[in-house]
C-alpha cells in the first residue's frame, strides 16, 4: 500500500512537469512581443517587412553634392548611401570615403571625404566573441546604410535607418536597424 502511494505521488509530480514542458512549449511557440515590437502603441512591422517599406522609399538620385549644393530640395528624402566608418559614438556614425595620401600627393595617410553623418536611436551591435564578428561593424569598415536626410551641418545628417556590409547592398542581412 505505501508502495503505491509512492507511486502514485511519483507519476503525478512526472505528469505535471510534463504537461508544465508542453505548456511551455506551445507558449513558446507562439512567441512573445518585446518593447522592440510595439511602436507608437501599436505592433510594429518585423525589421524584414520594415526593411523593404524603406527600401522602396529610397530616391536613388539624390547624391551627396546635393545634400551640400541644395538642402532644401532634398530635405526628408530617403537615400542610400556607401562609405567607411570614420568614427563612432552610442547615438551616431560618421562615414566617408577614405582618400588615400598617394592619391593626394600628401604626406597624411588618409582622411575621409564626402563624409556624412548618420543618427543612431540605438547603439550598434557589440563583439561579444568571435562568433559575433560578422553581425559587427568597426572603424575603417565598408558599410551601405539607408538614412533620411534631416539636415547639413557643414555635412549632411542623416536620420539612420538601416545599415549593412558592403558585401550585402541589398540589406538582406542588416548588421543594425533602427526602431522607428
Amino acid at each position: 500500500m505505501v508502495v503505491r502511494k509512492i507511486l502514485t505521488y511519483f507519476f503525478r509530480i512526472e505528469l505535471a512537469v510534463a504537461c508544465f514542458a508542453i505548456a511551455m512549449l506551445i507558449l513558446g511557440c507562439v512567441g512573445t512581443v518585446t518593447d522592440r515590437d510595439i511602436r507608437d502603441g501599436k505592433l510594429s512591422l518585423s525589421d524584414d517587412e520594415f526593411v523593404e517599406s524603406i527600401k522602396k522609399q529610397i530616391d536613388a538620385q539624390v547624391t551627396w553634392q546635393d545634400a551640400i549644393d541644395d538642402f532644401e530640395k532634398v530635405r526628408g528624402k530617403v537615400v542610400k548611401w556607401s562609405g567607411h566608418i570614420a568614427n563612432t559614438s552610442d547615438d551616431k556614425i560618421q562615414i566617408g570615403d577614405i582618400v588615400y595620401s598617394w592619391q593626394l600627393r600628401n604626406p597624411k595617410t588618409a582622411f575621409y571625404g564626402n563624409s556624412f553623418i548618420f543618427l543612431l536611436d540605438h547603439p550598434l551591435p557589440k563583439e561579444t566573441g568571435i562568433r559575433d564578428m560578422s553581425q559587427t561593424i568597426i572603424v575603417g569598415d565598408a558599410i551601405f546604410v539607408i538614412g533620411r536626410i534631416i539636415d547639413v551641418e557643414n555635412v549632411p545628417i542623416l536620420e539612420g535607418y538601416v545599415i549593412s556590409k558592403k558585401n550585402d547592398r541589398d540589406f538582406a542581412h542588416p548588421v543594425w536597424v533602427g526602431h522607428k
